[in-house]
């Protein structure tokens, strides 16, 4: 679950990439590669935004796990679920983006970060 405090985003004039952030994580439900959002909701302080459970967690840190272990196979599997997660969001238009990598098992997530964007055409 991701919990973001609303005085912060106000704050910080965040809310329309909040709110593109939750857009694009509706938009691109059921695409193989990138993190499920199930749910938003809100209560006086946060907003939540209750995300598919990445088992593996945070990619950054299984590549530091791993070490120089990482062979060329695992680095051409992880690297073209990353361009096939690109190119879908570039097919929906949307063209700005910050990128948290998550992995469930040996599947790699994208998980959007607050700053989406659409093409406006």
């Amino acid at each position: 679950m991701k919990a973001l405090r609303k005085h912060r985003i106000f704050e910080a004039n965040e809310f329309d990439c909040v709110k593109s952030e939750r857009d694009v994580l509706v938009l691109t439900r059921e695409y193989p590669f990138i993190i499920q959002l199930y749910a938003v909701f809100h209560d006086f302080q946060r907003v939540y935004f209750l995300l598919e459970y990445a088992t593996c967690g945070n990619f950054y840190e299984f590549l530091l796990r791993c070490g120089t272990n990482f062979d060329n196979a695992s680095i051409h599997w992880f690297s073209g679920q990353i361009i096939c997660a690109i190119r879908y969001l570039h097919s929906k238009l949307v063209v700005r983006f910050h990128l948290f990598y998550l992995l469930k098992n040996d599947q790699f997530f994208v998980c959007l970060l607050i700053i989406c964007r659409f093409i406006e055409i």
